[in-house]
């Protein structure tokens, strides 16, 4: 830069800017890393995260026996059946090259998240997930009454997602999967830190590793928060069932801020969708609005005052520095690719 007379990071970053904004230049600066890179070829990228998102099982399947022979024939394997990738074979397919920017750029464009339930280093990549036969399938457009029954809770709750009025496109669903598997990490991270400066614990809670699917994804979203998601290609649906009904507002609360964080950050808020939540003494479906305004039990019971600090603090939780510098590094990859 100083070769061409740029000598402040001021003028720098003006000229990066006004090159981006020409659409010279990806340049993304969210995280030092990323902000290290300059991509002026749009190309490169697409053809280096094509390396791994892509159609394994089909069309673009890479060679197994060259994994086996350098002892990534199982990393290889569980990346195909389960959508885990170690850190290894990631390395290896892209030649030990950028490696620390690819992945910043995946996970700050919610194609990537950490996988914590393994001792090595993993990453779910939810765009690899395969379609499951053991889900048990919808039922007038909801999740059935027999999945709800196979839950552990006692009380169970369902609420749905429409958008049959706008659209739901391909891949929306598993970023909505990986959020929810994120936030999930965050906070098993959080109760590990808590446990480990409490030196006579003996034992404490497990827990419960995802259970994933292209269409479906059970979760301990924070510890005992169980929750389903479901998506309905067929219907535009996506549906939600908390297992525990005594945390539906807490859990509607996070999921309809994940649904809109998607919506601004990757969809531009092109999507729209109708909320509709169950009446637990009928068991109908009535719209979100109707639900708040009768204070339906149990989405807007009147919270006490420790739950409503808890849900600030969430707010809080849920809007963290890296989404929100994310932000703008979303409409700039997404205008680009």
């Amino acid at each position: 830069a100083q070769n061409l007379g740029i000598f402040s990071n001021a003028e720098l970053d003006q000229a990066l800017s006004l090159f981006r904004a020409r659409g010279m230049i990806i340049h993304l600066t969210a995280t030092d890393t990323l902000r290290n890179m300059i991509i002026t070829s749009p190309q490169w990228l697409i053809d280096s995260l094509s390396k791994v998102i892509r159609d394994h099982v089909d069309l673009h399947q890479l060679d197994i026996e060259e994994f086996s022979h350098i002892g990534l024939g199982e990393d290889y394997e569980r990346m195909l059946t389960h959508s885990i990738a170690s850190r290894d074979i990631l390395e290896y397919i892209w030649n030990n090259e950028h490696v620390d920017f690819f992945l910043d750029l995946m996970r700050h464009t919610m194609l990537l998240c950490e996988w914590v339930h393994e001792a090595d280093e993993c990453y779910l990549i939810p765009s690899l997930l395969q379609t499951s036969d053991s889900v048990t399938p919808f039922t007038d457009n909801s999740i059935s009454r027999k999945q709800k029954e196979n839950t552990e809770a006692s009380c169970s709750c369902t609420c749905e997602f429409d958008y049959s009025n706008s659209f739901l496109p391909n891949g929306f669903f598993q970023s909505l999967l990986c959020l929810c598997v994120a936030h999930s990490a965050a906070h098993r991270n959080k109760e590990k830190e808590r446990w480990s400066l409490q030196a006579s614990v003996t034992s404490h809670s497990q827990q419960h590793e995802p259970e994933l699917s292209r269409h479906y994804g059970k979760i301990e979203l924070e510890p005992e928060l169980m929750l389903h998601l479901q998506e309905d290609r067929e219907h535009l649906h996506i549906s939600l069932l908390i297992e525990d009904c005594e945390r539906a507002s807490r859990s509607l609360d996070i999921i309809q801020s994940m649904l809109r964080k998607l919506n601004c950050e990757v969809m531009g808020e092109g999507l729209n969708w109708e909320t509709y939540v169950e009446d637990l003494s009928t068991g109908r479906f009535i719209r979100y609005e109707r639900a708040k305004e009768d204070t339906l039990h149990p989405w807007f019971s009147s919270p006490t005052k420790n739950t409503s600090v808890q849900l600030n603090e969430f707010a809080m939780e849920n809007q963290p520095t890296q989404s929100r510098k994310a932000v703008a590094d979303l409409d700039t990859f997404l205008d680009h690719i």
